[in-house]
């Protein structure tokens, strides 16, 4: 009986180490292993089934629907329903900084207004941020890929467009974090 506790035990203790050392892991001892295995077990893995029930429902249980959940049926109907529902105000008077490092610090609406305006193109804002990244990004690490050509091309594109008379709007690029943007 205790040969089969202990073979069950070492055999246990092996796959752990193996698993943890396929992590990268494998500078854990024995009992630090099962420390965190429980830790796993208690805390992790119920917020993961939840999350995973949340996001599995139909409208992840909030009044919008699931960004997370694909939908083949959202269309632009439902896209231009969302427009209605938010309440952009409009901003007049905005007027283009002389500064680039003042122009950094102007709100989404306020860049928009700018863009509307045409007192700035859209390749010219790129232009603005994108210096910006490369100055300060390797201090923050707040992008890992950059895109600049990328990031040109469609701004090029939303210049035409604008051109044309279709406004799309501002946007962004977002640091990942554990908050929703609605």
């Amino acid at each position: 009986m205790d040969s089969e506790k202990f073979e069950s035990k070492n055999n246990t203790e092996c796959s752990l180490t193996n698993m943890f050392k396929l992590l990268d892991a494998g500078f854990f001892n024995y009992t630090e292993m099962l420390e965190i295995i429980k830790g796993v077990k208690e805390f992790n893995q119920p917020i993961i089934k939840s999350n995973r029930k949340l996001v599995a429902s139909t409208n992840g249980g909030l009044h919008n629907p699931s960004c997370l959940v694909f939908n083949p049926h959202w269309g632009n109907d439902q896209a231009q329903d969302l427009r209605k529902k938010l309440n952009i105000p409009s901003l007049f008077g905005v007027q283009r900084p002389k500064s680039e490092e003042d122009i950094a610090f102007m709100t989404v609406l306020e860049l928009g207004q700018l863009i509307k305006t045409k007192q700035i193109t859209s390749e010219e804002l790129t232009g603005i941020f994108l210096n910006r990244l490369k100055r300060y990004n390797p201090a923050l690490e707040a992008v890992v890929t950059h895109t600049e050509e990328l990031a040109y091309k469609q701004a090029k594109e939303a210049d035409e467009l604008l051109a044309k008379g279709v406004y799309l709007g501002t946007s962004l690029t977002f640091r990942q974090s554990n908050h929703k943007v609605m």
